[in-house]
């Protein structure tokens, strides 16, 4: 496929879930797939595709299987005109390992555009998990019961741009949590005992840049009982059996109060800023996440070939 072809590859986003018998891993050894009657209007209403035409189905744990279009039922029943219906025939499958390092964005909740605009292009920077997290100043302040239809909505965001980027891996979204919740929140619950990993706090008042940090070598390339300068300190205080993970904590519109910044602090987050100017919460978020990407992440590694199935 030629990089044009890629760049424009139509894509369908079905996620897995395990147990439920649905998804890319449960039609890949089939000879088709078929569409729900949601899907095959996305696909031939949306995307305008027609038999023949090819597309990726992408089961958000790395998966990816090239299909073609076909608008024929494998046992050759004549077809409904009245509904829409299509099948999907597997060409082949590839895997993708997960990213590393692992990217996760507490989020200080804001109003609903910022919220929206960093879910969707912190999914197409790469991010692992999304954490909404009521902060002090929020402006966004939602009770329980618009709480769940923020987060289906946020969900939704973020499956849109797994599936229009071609991530394979669709991260989770999750809040909005409590501040002390989200302090001790890490992707296996809190105070789950794992490494936590590094832990930045983008603050514009901080004496460190974020780039000064990055300019030194990751933590997890660092061996556990070197004594080079820039092995002595990930933010944590130590860099010895570092995760490969990066946890960052962005205030909403009006930043954190200094309350809240002291006791990010005390959770093991280190303040960085991102230079002289003063940027959008969704902006600070975004550029933060590109810098580390550009230092420590993918942007950096080769782009070998996919493992095929």
């Amino acid at each position: 496929m030629s990089r044009s072809e890629r760049r424009h590859q139509p894509r369908l986003l079905r996620p897995y879930h395990p147990g439920a018998g649905e998804g890319v891993h449960a039609g890949a050894g089939l000879a088709h797939i078929r569409l729900s009657r949601e899907e095959a209007h996305h696909v031939l209403h949306v995307l305008r595709m027609r038999a023949g035409d090819t597309l990726e189905l992408l089961d958000g744990a790395g998966t990816v299987v090239r299909c073609r279009l076909s608008r024929d039922p494998p046992n050759a029943a004549p077809v409904n005109t009245h509904h829409d219906q299509a099948w999907l025939l597997p060409l082949h499958t590839h895997t993708t390992p997960p990213p590393r390092p692992q990217l996760c964005l507490l989020q200080g909740l804001s109003s609903a555009d910022p919220m929206d605009f960093t879910v969707q292009k912190g999914i197409e920077l790469g991010l692992a998990h999304f954490v909404a997290v009521r902060c002090e100043r929020s402006v966004g302040q939602v009770d329980a019961g618009r709480a769940v239809r923020k987060l289906a909505h946020w969900r939704a965001v973020a499956a849109s741009a797994c599936q229009q980027s071609g991530n394979p891996w669709l991260a989770a979204v999750e809040g909005p949590l409590a501040w002390k919740d989200a302090l001790a929140w890490s992707p296996s619950g809190p105070c789950a005992g794992e490494e936590p990993g590094t832990r930045w706090v983008l603050d514009p008042h901080a004496p460190v840049a974020l780039a000064s940090r990055l300019r030194q070598p990751p933590p997890w390339e660092v061996p556990e009982a070197s004594t080079a300068p820039q092995a002595l300190d990930d933010g944590r205080g130590s860099m010895r059996a570092s995760a490969q993970r990066i946890t960052l904590l962005v205030g909403p519109e009006g930043g954190l109060s200094d309350a809240e910044a002291q006791q990010a602090a005390s959770a093991g987050f280190l303040a960085v800023h991102l230079g002289p100017r003063t940027l959008r919460t969704e902006t600070a978020a975004l550029a933060a996440l590109a810098a580390i990407q550009s230092a420590w992440g993918d942007w950096i590694a080769p782009k070998g070939l996919p493992t095929e199935a």
